[in-house]
């Protein structure tokens, strides 16, 4: 599943919990949600940003290439650090779902 898979199947997911929740239909196919009520806002943005908290691998291969960029020995192998990478993402996306708590 790409992020903005992810994303989707989560904002859905939180749709129906929030429905089931308040007593309210939400009919969805997978792509679209027809919904007969009204939902908070935020935790839908929360499940959404949780759900593409995991980079996909563009978005490593990208982030390797910005340290690169940010490090600028371009004879140093940086491949080893892809993860790294990936863990400074997962580490913002943490902070902000921490902030306003």
């Amino acid at each position: 599943m790409t992020p903005i898979d992810r994303a989707t199947a989560a904002l859905i997911a939180e749709l129906r919990r929030q429905g089931e929740a308040r007593g309210v239909v939400v009919e969805d196919n997978g792509s679209s949600a027809q919904i007969d009520g009204s939902f908070l806002v935020e935790p839908l943005v929360r499940a959404v940003i949780a759900a593409i908290r995991e980079p996909s691998e563009a978005q490593r291969s990208r982030g390797l290439v910005a340290l690169k960029m940010a490090v600028g020995s371009p004879d140093y192998d940086y491949a080893p650090h892809q993860n790294d990478a990936a863990e400074v993402f997962t580490d913002m996306i943490d902070a902000l779902l921490e902030d306003g708590r």
